[in-house]
């Protein structure tokens, strides 16, 4: 034991000062690597018409949280940096590019809605870098795409409640009204499709660009067309959609009205209920469970909203995929491809084409009734 320890002491005196120097240095560095977070990159509208993102976002930072205090990924800490789109087509090309080029990230978690997401999809797949969207979704839009996922199911899931009642309401004919919107889009070729199915048809599709607030002459040619049974209502919230009912009253339109989860996103049917009497539109259920609720509520001093779930299992798919894959783009994307996790959002195992395999109904139908909004019973 003294030979070895006098052997060690002889060797290393006989080491040069500088190449001692650089032994020192290339250890701190080691050290340094070693201490350094992993860093990911996610985008959200935390600004703009899209601002619901902040509880996506906020989704994911929990999961920061939690992973951090359970002593991060293989000993190192997680950091998410964070791009707020502003609600904003051209700058979700932008935050991407940033986070990919200049921050390096080997994924991107986000951004919220189809809407964006049909943005970021194709630069995930010119860079080769895994995207995972908690809520965005459009037919087409990831199936073609080898690096981009989403939890968000087809909209198929989400219409099916709302096409199965207009269909027990014996329609024949349903006039659609739509403004330019991916997530619109998806969900007009969902109903379209099912209504098909049943032998109803939504025709014609009148569209309306982005600010129209003036539908009298349509009101009135809607009255005197005889064949309209129903009108599909899915015009924008910032305006848009309050114009129409309002307009519809003020000229006697009796037609029934049906939508999708517009009215919880509109100021001006929040402030005034009354402005949608009697329209029928789905919602969507808040995933996630008591325990993931309760403590989003606290620490956030907010409610989950319908992806805050997704985006914190968003967070723990890549944490799952970096500890048993790598931290590579490449071998995140190989084992997202294999995912099977548990989350607080429920099951999460992707198809061919990146998209959730869920079968679990995420709507329920509402209607104003009385100044209210009230759920509905869909078997009546």
């Amino acid at each position: 034991m003294y030979v070895a320890t006098f052997k060690v002491k002889y060797i290393i005196s006989k080491i040069p000062a500088a190449m001692m120097l650089l032994l020192t240095f290339g250890l701190q560095l080691s050290v340094a690597h070693c201490e350094e977070p992993i860093r990911i990159g996610a985008i959200f509208s935390t600004s703009g018409y899209g601002a619901d993102g902040i509880a996506e976002l906020n989704g994911a930072l929990l999961a920061q949280e939690d992973i951090n205090a359970a002593g991060g990924i293989g000993g190192r800490k997680l950091e998410i940096l964070v791009e707020d789109n502003h609600s904003d087509s051209h700058t979700t090309s932008t935050a991407f590019h940033k986070l990919v080029a200049i921050n390096k990230v080997p994924v991107v978690i986000g951004p919220n809605w189809a809407s964006f997401t049909e943005i970021a999809a194709p630069l995930a797949e010119q860079r080769k870098v895994p995207l995972i969207t908690p809520s965005g979704y459009r037919k087409g839009m990831i199936r073609t795409r080898e690096y981009a996922f989403t939890l968000w199911p087809p909209h198929s899931v989400a219409t099916k409640p709302l096409s199965d009642y207009i269909a027990q309401q014996k329609h024949r004919k349903i006039v659609a009204l739509v403004s330019p919107n991916a997530y619109y889009e998806g969900i007009l070729d969902a109903i379209k499709e099912q209504l098909g199915e049943k032998g109803i048809l939504l025709d014609p599709i009148l569209r309306f660009d982005a600010g129209s607030l003036d539908y009298r002459s349509t009101i009135s040619k809607l009255k005197k067309t005889k064949d309209n049974e129903a009108i599909l209502a899915l015009l924008l919230d910032t305006g848009e959609f309050s114009s129409f009912l309002k307009q519809s009253k003020q000229q006697g339109l009796s037609l029934p009205i049906y939508s999708a989860n517009i009215i919880p996103f509109s100021a001006a049917i929040q402030k005034n209920p009354s402005i949608a009497e009697g329209v029928i539109y789905f919602d969507y259920v808040i995933p996630g469970t008591d325990e993931f609720r309760n403590r989003f509520r606290a620490r956030f001093k907010q409610e989950p909203n319908f992806a805050s779930a997704q985006a914190y299992d968003s967070v723990y798919l890549v944490k799952k995929a970096i500890e048993k894959c790598g931290a590579k783009s490449e071998e995140i994307l190989t084992c997202l491809k294999i995912s099977n996790h548990r989350g607080v959002s429920g099951q999460i195992k992707f198809d061919e084409g990146g998209v959730i395999i869920n079968a679990a109904q995420n709507t329920f139908l509402m209607q104003v009734q009385n100044g209210k909004f009230t759920k509905l019973d869909a078997s009546r």
